[in-house]
Protein backbone atom coordinates (compact mmCIF):
# COMPACT_ATOMS: atom_id res chain seq x y z
CA UNK A 1 0.00 0.00 0.00
CA UNK A 2 1.53 3.70 -0.81
CA UNK A 3 2.81 4.79 1.93
CA UNK A 4 1.92 8.81 1.49
CA UNK A 5 -1.48 7.53 0.48
CA UNK A 6 -1.53 5.70 4.46
CA UNK A 7 -0.25 8.69 6.27
CA UNK A 8 -3.03 11.14 4.18
CA UNK A 9 -5.71 8.87 5.09
CA UNK A 10 -4.53 7.16 8.96
CA UNK A 11 -5.28 3.90 7.27
CA UNK A 12 -3.04 2.13 9.40
CA UNK A 13 -3.59 3.48 12.56
CA UNK A 14 -7.49 2.49 12.71
CA UNK A 15 -9.05 -0.68 12.58
CA UNK A 16 -12.27 0.57 11.28
CA UNK A 17 -10.51 1.32 8.29
CA UNK A 18 -9.51 -2.15 7.72
CA UNK A 19 -12.27 -2.53 5.13
CA UNK A 20 -10.85 0.30 3.00
CA UNK A 21 -7.13 -1.13 3.12
CA UNK A 22 -8.67 -4.61 2.15
CA UNK A 23 -10.33 -3.20 -1.25
CA UNK A 24 -7.68 -1.13 -1.87
CA UNK A 25 -4.96 -4.11 -1.80
CA UNK A 26 -7.95 -6.60 -3.85
CA UNK A 27 -7.24 -3.43 -6.82
CA UNK A 28 -3.81 -3.22 -6.75
CA UNK A 29 -2.96 -6.94 -6.74
CA UNK A 30 -5.43 -6.99 -9.61
CA UNK A 31 -4.52 -4.45 -11.59
CA UNK A 32 -0.69 -6.10 -11.52
CA UNK A 33 -1.18 -9.41 -12.19
CA UNK A 34 -3.96 -7.91 -15.28
CA UNK A 35 -0.96 -6.68 -16.47
CA UNK A 36 1.42 -9.70 -15.96
CA UNK A 37 -1.77 -11.93 -18.33
CA UNK A 38 -1.44 -9.02 -20.91
CA UNK A 39 2.08 -8.93 -21.22
CA UNK A 40 3.13 -12.87 -20.77
CA UNK A 41 -0.42 -14.57 -22.11
CA UNK A 42 -3.33 -15.89 -19.89
CA UNK A 43 -1.73 -20.09 -20.31
CA UNK A 44 1.99 -18.73 -18.52
CA UNK A 45 2.76 -20.07 -15.98
CA UNK A 46 4.41 -17.35 -13.52
CA UNK A 47 1.07 -15.09 -14.02
CA UNK A 48 -0.94 -18.33 -13.12
CA UNK A 49 1.08 -19.46 -10.61
CA UNK A 50 0.63 -15.93 -8.85
CA UNK A 51 -3.10 -15.67 -9.97
CA UNK A 52 -4.36 -18.82 -8.27
CA UNK A 53 -2.79 -17.74 -5.21
CA UNK A 54 -4.33 -14.25 -5.39
CA UNK A 55 -7.91 -16.39 -5.91
CA UNK A 56 -6.91 -18.32 -2.81
CA UNK A 57 -6.37 -14.98 -0.54
CA UNK A 58 -9.53 -12.97 -1.51
CA UNK A 59 -11.98 -16.04 -2.36
CA UNK A 60 -14.87 -15.36 0.53
CA UNK A 61 -17.91 -13.56 -0.13
CA UNK A 62 -17.24 -10.03 0.19
CA UNK A 63 -14.99 -10.90 -3.24
CA UNK A 64 -15.18 -14.21 -4.78
CA UNK A 65 -12.40 -15.54 -6.89
CA UNK A 66 -10.07 -12.37 -8.39
CA UNK A 67 -9.30 -14.27 -11.54
CA UNK A 68 -11.96 -16.66 -13.45
CA UNK A 69 -9.05 -19.60 -14.21
CA UNK A 70 -11.59 -21.98 -15.63
CA UNK A 71 -10.34 -21.99 -19.15
CA UNK A 72 -6.68 -22.45 -18.58
CA UNK A 73 -7.40 -24.98 -15.95
CA UNK A 74 -9.45 -27.06 -18.36
CA UNK A 75 -6.72 -26.55 -21.28
CA UNK A 76 -3.79 -27.80 -19.01
CA UNK A 77 -6.05 -30.66 -18.06
CA UNK A 78 -6.64 -31.67 -21.63
CA UNK A 79 -2.56 -30.66 -22.47
CA UNK A 80 -1.40 -32.52 -19.75
CA UNK A 81 -3.33 -35.81 -20.82
CA UNK A 82 -2.74 -35.90 -24.80
CA UNK A 83 0.51 -34.12 -24.89
CA UNK A 84 3.89 -36.69 -24.12
CA UNK A 85 7.43 -36.61 -24.31
CA UNK A 86 8.94 -39.01 -26.87
CA UNK A 87 12.66 -40.35 -26.30
CA UNK A 88 14.59 -43.06 -27.51
CA UNK A 89 14.84 -46.07 -25.92
CA UNK A 90 16.95 -45.54 -22.52
CA UNK A 91 19.76 -48.10 -23.87
CA UNK A 92 20.41 -46.32 -26.76
CA UNK A 93 23.33 -44.42 -26.68
CA UNK A 94 21.97 -41.84 -29.91
CA UNK A 95 19.20 -40.29 -26.93
CA UNK A 96 16.74 -38.14 -28.83
CA UNK A 97 14.31 -36.03 -27.50
CA UNK A 98 10.98 -34.65 -28.80
CA UNK A 99 7.51 -33.97 -28.20
CA UNK A 100 4.21 -35.61 -29.45
CA UNK A 101 0.56 -35.44 -29.46
CA UNK A 102 -2.64 -37.57 -29.70
CA UNK A 103 -5.87 -36.40 -31.34
CA UNK A 104 -8.76 -39.10 -31.26
CA UNK A 105 -9.79 -40.58 -34.70
CA UNK A 106 -6.09 -39.88 -35.84
CA UNK A 107 -3.40 -41.16 -33.53
CA UNK A 108 -0.30 -40.06 -32.34
CA UNK A 109 1.45 -36.74 -33.82
CA UNK A 110 4.97 -35.89 -33.98
CA UNK A 111 7.46 -33.98 -36.19
CA UNK A 112 8.73 -36.15 -39.39
CA UNK A 113 12.15 -35.33 -38.77
CA UNK A 114 11.97 -36.45 -35.27
CA UNK A 115 11.76 -40.34 -36.48
CA UNK A 116 14.16 -39.65 -39.47
CA UNK A 117 17.15 -41.64 -37.84
CA UNK A 118 15.28 -44.14 -37.41
CA UNK A 119 15.67 -44.87 -33.95
CA UNK A 120 12.82 -46.77 -32.03
CA UNK A 121 11.13 -44.09 -29.37
CA UNK A 122 8.73 -44.71 -26.73
CA UNK A 123 5.97 -41.82 -25.35
CA UNK A 124 6.33 -40.76 -21.65
CA UNK A 125 3.49 -38.88 -19.33
CA UNK A 126 6.03 -36.42 -17.51
CA UNK A 127 5.25 -37.27 -13.93
CA UNK A 128 5.67 -40.84 -15.01
CA UNK A 129 9.55 -40.91 -16.76
CA UNK A 130 11.61 -42.63 -16.50
CA UNK A 131 8.09 -45.14 -17.19
CA UNK A 132 7.10 -46.08 -20.41
CA UNK A 133 3.77 -46.39 -21.93
CA UNK A 134 3.99 -49.72 -23.04
CA UNK A 135 1.30 -49.33 -25.40
CA UNK A 136 3.00 -46.70 -27.17
CA UNK A 137 6.10 -47.91 -28.84
CA UNK A 138 7.13 -46.08 -31.88
CA UNK A 139 8.75 -47.63 -34.93
CA UNK A 140 9.88 -44.86 -36.75
CA UNK A 141 9.78 -47.41 -40.36
CA UNK A 142 5.79 -47.19 -39.96
CA UNK A 143 3.61 -44.71 -39.38
CA UNK A 144 0.08 -44.07 -40.46
CA UNK A 145 0.83 -41.41 -42.37
CA UNK A 146 3.56 -39.00 -43.13
CA UNK A 147 5.09 -36.24 -44.73
CA UNK A 148 8.87 -35.65 -45.63
CA UNK A 149 8.11 -31.63 -46.50
CA UNK A 150 5.09 -30.85 -44.63
CA UNK A 151 6.58 -32.61 -41.58
CA UNK A 152 4.54 -34.44 -40.08
CA UNK A 153 4.09 -38.24 -38.71
CA UNK A 154 1.01 -39.55 -37.71
CA UNK A 155 0.93 -43.44 -35.99
CA UNK A 156 -1.91 -45.15 -35.11
CA UNK A 157 -1.73 -45.68 -31.64
CA UNK A 158 -3.59 -44.70 -28.13
CA UNK A 159 -1.57 -43.61 -25.14
CA UNK A 160 -2.84 -45.32 -21.93
CA UNK A 161 -4.40 -42.17 -20.00
CA UNK A 162 -5.18 -39.99 -23.12
CA UNK A 163 -8.83 -38.06 -23.46
CA UNK A 164 -10.94 -37.93 -26.42
CA UNK A 165 -11.44 -33.55 -26.44
CA UNK A 166 -8.69 -32.72 -29.18
CA UNK A 167 -9.88 -31.54 -32.34
CA UNK A 168 -8.52 -30.17 -35.91
CA UNK A 169 -8.93 -26.93 -36.80
CA UNK A 170 -8.91 -24.79 -39.44
CA UNK A 171 -5.38 -23.01 -39.92
CA UNK A 172 -5.91 -21.38 -43.14
CA UNK A 173 -7.71 -18.89 -40.81
CA UNK A 174 -4.82 -17.85 -39.03
CA UNK A 175 -3.60 -14.16 -39.52
CA UNK A 176 -0.64 -12.19 -38.20
CA UNK A 177 -1.78 -11.05 -34.34
CA UNK A 178 -3.67 -14.13 -33.68
CA UNK A 179 -3.24 -15.47 -30.27
CA UNK A 180 -2.13 -19.49 -30.22
CA UNK A 181 -1.06 -21.98 -27.24
CA UNK A 182 2.25 -24.24 -28.03
CA UNK A 183 3.31 -27.10 -25.67
CA UNK A 184 6.10 -29.49 -25.75
CA UNK A 185 9.17 -30.81 -23.51
CA UNK A 186 12.00 -28.81 -24.27
CA UNK A 187 14.95 -29.78 -23.00
CA UNK A 188 13.28 -32.00 -20.51
CA UNK A 189 15.05 -34.18 -17.74
CA UNK A 190 13.29 -36.58 -14.99
CA UNK A 191 10.86 -33.25 -13.17
CA UNK A 192 10.02 -31.37 -15.54
CA UNK A 193 7.09 -30.16 -16.04
CA UNK A 194 5.45 -29.47 -19.51
CA UNK A 195 6.30 -26.39 -21.52
CA UNK A 196 3.13 -24.08 -22.05
CA UNK A 197 3.43 -20.78 -24.06
CA UNK A 198 0.50 -18.18 -25.29
CA UNK A 199 2.01 -16.51 -28.22
CA UNK A 200 1.46 -14.19 -31.30
CA UNK A 201 1.10 -14.96 -35.01
CA UNK A 202 3.95 -12.94 -36.29
CA UNK A 203 5.13 -14.03 -39.98
CA UNK A 204 3.55 -16.41 -42.59
CA UNK A 205 6.26 -17.76 -44.94
CA UNK A 206 7.62 -20.97 -46.56
CA UNK A 207 10.42 -22.81 -44.82
CA UNK A 208 12.06 -25.77 -46.21
CA UNK A 209 9.85 -25.96 -48.72
CA UNK A 210 6.25 -26.35 -46.69
CA UNK A 211 4.36 -23.21 -45.32
CA UNK A 212 5.43 -22.35 -41.63
CA UNK A 213 4.06 -19.54 -39.49
CA UNK A 214 6.70 -17.51 -37.16
CA UNK A 215 6.09 -16.91 -33.86
CA UNK A 216 6.52 -14.69 -30.54
CA UNK A 217 7.24 -17.30 -28.24
CA UNK A 218 10.51 -19.30 -27.39
CA UNK A 219 10.51 -22.68 -29.26
CA UNK A 220 13.41 -25.00 -27.75
CA UNK A 221 15.17 -28.50 -28.42
CA UNK A 222 12.86 -30.91 -27.71
CA UNK A 223 9.85 -29.22 -28.74
CA UNK A 224 9.34 -30.26 -32.35
CA UNK A 225 6.14 -32.32 -32.82
CA UNK A 226 4.90 -30.41 -29.93
CA UNK A 227 1.26 -29.19 -30.46
CA UNK A 228 -0.23 -25.72 -31.39
CA UNK A 229 -3.68 -24.72 -30.49
CA UNK A 230 -5.97 -21.91 -32.00
CA UNK A 231 -7.82 -19.33 -29.43
CA UNK A 232 -10.91 -22.36 -29.39
CA UNK A 233 -8.13 -25.10 -28.05
CA UNK A 234 -8.41 -26.27 -31.28
CA UNK A 235 -5.21 -28.35 -33.14
CA UNK A 236 -3.84 -25.97 -36.09
CA UNK A 237 -0.04 -27.15 -36.11
CA UNK A 238 2.75 -28.93 -35.36
CA UNK A 239 5.72 -27.14 -33.41
CA UNK A 240 8.99 -27.61 -35.89
CA UNK A 241 11.66 -24.88 -35.90
CA UNK A 242 13.62 -23.44 -32.92
CA UNK A 243 16.58 -22.58 -31.10
CA UNK A 244 18.71 -25.08 -29.45
CA UNK A 245 18.13 -24.20 -25.70
CA UNK A 246 15.56 -22.33 -24.00
CA UNK A 247 18.85 -20.66 -22.53
CA UNK A 248 19.78 -19.68 -25.89
CA UNK A 249 18.37 -16.31 -27.38
CA UNK A 250 20.10 -16.51 -30.60
CA UNK A 251 20.42 -18.94 -33.37
CA UNK A 252 17.45 -20.06 -35.78
CA UNK A 253 15.09 -17.29 -36.52
CA UNK A 254 12.46 -19.64 -37.57
CA UNK A 255 10.83 -20.59 -34.56
CA UNK A 256 7.23 -21.42 -35.31
CA UNK A 257 5.38 -24.20 -36.66
CA UNK A 258 3.86 -26.28 -39.60
CA UNK A 259 0.06 -24.97 -40.18
CA UNK A 260 -1.16 -27.58 -42.64
CA UNK A 261 -2.89 -30.41 -40.54
CA UNK A 262 -6.24 -28.91 -42.40
CA UNK A 263 -4.16 -30.77 -45.48
CA UNK A 264 -3.38 -33.74 -43.27
CA UNK A 265 -6.90 -34.08 -42.13
CA UNK A 266 -8.50 -33.77 -45.88
CA UNK A 267 -6.41 -36.21 -47.25
CA UNK A 268 -7.03 -38.53 -44.30
CA UNK A 269 -10.50 -38.45 -44.89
Amino acid sequence: LDKGLCENLNVLEKRDNHDFIEKYLFSVIKGKLGFVRQVRGKTDELYIKYAERANQVFSDDKFGPMFNLTYVNLLRSILKQNVFVLHTLQNNENIIQASGFYVNGYGIFTSFHVIESGEFMQTYYPSNFPQQDEKCFIDPNNPSYSDRTIDYAIFNLTPSNALNSLVIGDSRSLKIGDTITIAGFPDFNSGNSMNIQECKLTESKFYMGASFWKISGRVGHGMSGGIVLNAKAEVIGIIKGGIASMADDTGNDNQGFVPSLQDIDILLR
